[in-house]
């Protein structure tokens, strides 16, 4: 793993494999790694969080999630692949049959759809699944007990970056990542932007397409484009 720092930010350049590895690695000793997936509007907020800031620099891992990130990182000279949260969720789901996850985010109802759908596709075994309305002294018990390795935190950025920064030392688990609006589209209530779009890098249009409110979001990409040159 090679790690870039720029425009007050740190990115890895790290294998999905690498990641997985790393959770086989530790089996015997329970180190809590957290995995930051960086797009433009966290970077732009841990300008202004020093909390974010902090776990940003103390994560295990920061895989650029979003496009802004890599093109930023391009400008300075480092060349990275975009790596979407949910494609590395998805990966560790698919080498699940010694791992056991734990659900945590989204609307009452939602992770056990999510569930349901990605059971078709991939064998893990299910630690426990809390949805993201109760309260994080309730999900973090709820956590502690389930015997969980890898945690998947969709409470939305950087909410579910700053639970787990706060709770790695009570969390129990081996690997824990927020990965946003990832339960709604595995339960069938959203859906991920074409392939082609992308390939292109647009796959933030299509969201915003989806939901109007996310161009506030943007605004923050956009602020960060303008001023890591």
């Amino acid at each position: 793993m090679k790690s870039f720092f720029f425009c007050g930010i740190r990115v890895d350049k790290v294998d999905f494999s690498e990641i997985y590895d790393s959770i086989q690695d530790d089996a015997s000793v329970y180190v809590v790694k957290q995995v930051i997936t960086l797009n433009p509007e966290i970077a732009y907020d841990s300008w202004h969080n020093e909390e974010l800031h902090k776990a940003l620099f103390d994560a295990s891992f920061v895989i650029p999630d979003g496009t802004g990130i890599v093109m930023a990182a391009k400008r300075k000279g480092y060349y990275l692949q975009r790596q979407p949260g949910i494609e590395l969720a998805e990966y560790l789901l698919s080498k699940g049959e010694n791992l056991s996850f734990f659900f945590y985010g989204a609307q009452p109802g939602v992770a056990h759809k999510a569930v349901e759908n990605l059971k078709k596709r991939y064998k893990f075994k299910l630690a426990g699944i809390e949805h993201g309305y109760s309260s994080e002294a309730e999900a973090l018990k709820k956590i502690q007990e389930s015997g969980a390795d890898v945690l998947l935190v969709a409470t939305g950025a950087p909410k579910q970056d700053l639970f787990i920064y706060r709770n790695k030392e009570k969390l129990g688990v081996k690997l824990a990542l927020g990965i946003g609006g990832s339960f709604d589209v595995w339960a069938g209530i959203k859906k991920r932007a074409p392939k082609w779009m992308r390939k292109l890098h647009l796959e933030w249009l299509w969201r915003a397409g989806l939901n109007p409110n996310r161009w506030k979001r943007l605004a923050k990409a956009f602020r960060f484009t303008l001023i890591c040159r």
